[in-house]
C-alpha cells in the first residue's frame, strides 16, 4: 500500500509538471485580469487549454494582438517567426531571442523586479520597453531601468534560463504576436492543486505510520 501510494503521488507530480508547458494547438485566450502596463504591450495573462495561466511580454512591435482575444499556438522555441523589425538574415522566417531578453524575463517572472523601480505599470512599462530595446525592434527607448540592465553586465551573462517564445496565429492561420513567457510563471488549476495535495496526504499517512 505504502509503495501504491508513493507511485501515486509521483505520478500526480510528474503529470503536473508535463502540464505546466503549453503545446502547438492549444487554445489561448489573452484578458488583462491582474495585469500591468500601459505599453499597449505587456504584461498580459494567457490562459491555456489546460488551464494554466501565464504571464507574458510581446516580442514584435509590428505585429498586433486584442485583449480578450482567443488564438491557437503555431510553435514553440527560442525564436519568434516572421522576425518583427529585426529579422535574422541566417534564419529564414525565425528572430531568435537573445540571452539578456531570457535573463530579464526570467528575474522579472521570479519577482527581482518587484521592489525598487515604482508601480506595477511602471515596472511593467520598463520590461516590456527593455525587452523591445533588447530585440532591437526600436531604439527609440531609455530608461533608468534599462541603464541599469546595461550597467548590471546582462550582456556578458551566459546561462539556461526557463524562458521560451509561443507564437500565435488566428482562426485564419495567419501570423499574429510572439508572446514571452517563462516556464517558471505557470499557474496550476485549483483540480490540480487538490489531485497534487491528495499525493502529500498520502505521503504524510505513510509517515504517520512508520513512526507507529
Amino acid at each position: 500500500m505504502r509503495k501504491l501510494l508513493l507511485a501515486l503521488a509521483l505520478m500526480i507530480l510528474t503529470a503536473t509538471m508535463v502540464q505546466a508547458r503549453p503545446m502547438v494547438g492549444d487554445t489561448v485566450t489573452l484578458d488583462d485580469i491582474g495585469t500591468s502596463g500601459t505599453t499597449s504591450g505587456g504584461e498580459f495573462h494567457l490562459t491555456i487549454d489546460g488551464g494554466f495561466d501565464f504571464m507574458a511580454f510581446c516580442l514584435e512591435l509590428d505585429e498586433s494582438i486584442s485583449r480578450n482575444g482567443t488564438y491557437f499556438i503555431d510553435s514553440i522555441g527560442q525564436y519568434a517567426t516572421s522576425g518583427g523589425n529585426n529579422s535574422d538574415g541566417s534564419t529564414p522566417g525565425k528572430d531568435f531571442i537573445g540571452v539578456e531578453t531570457s535573463f530579464v524575463m526570467d528575474s522579472y517572472a521570479s519577482g527581482n523586479y518587484a521592489t525598487g523601480w515604482g508601480g506595477a505599470d511602471t515596472v511593467a512599462n520598463y520590461l516590456q520597453r527593455s525587452i523591445w530595446e533588447l530585440e532591437e525592434e526600436t531604439a527609440g527607448y531609455s530608461s533608468t531601468f534599462f541603464t541599469a540592465l546595461q550597467s548590471a553586465g546582462v550582456y556578458t551573462m551566459s546561462g539556461n534560463y526557463d524562458v521560451y517564445v509561443i507564437n500565435l496565429v488566428d482562426k485564419f492561420g495567419n501570423n499574429k504576436q510572439s508572446m514571452l513567457v517563462a516556464e517558471s510563471n505557470p499557474v496550476p488549476e485549483p483540480a490540480t492543486m487538490i489531485l497534487f495535495g491528495t499525493g502529500i496526504l498520502g505521503l504524510a499517512a505513510i509517515r504517520r505510520r512508520q513512526r507507529r
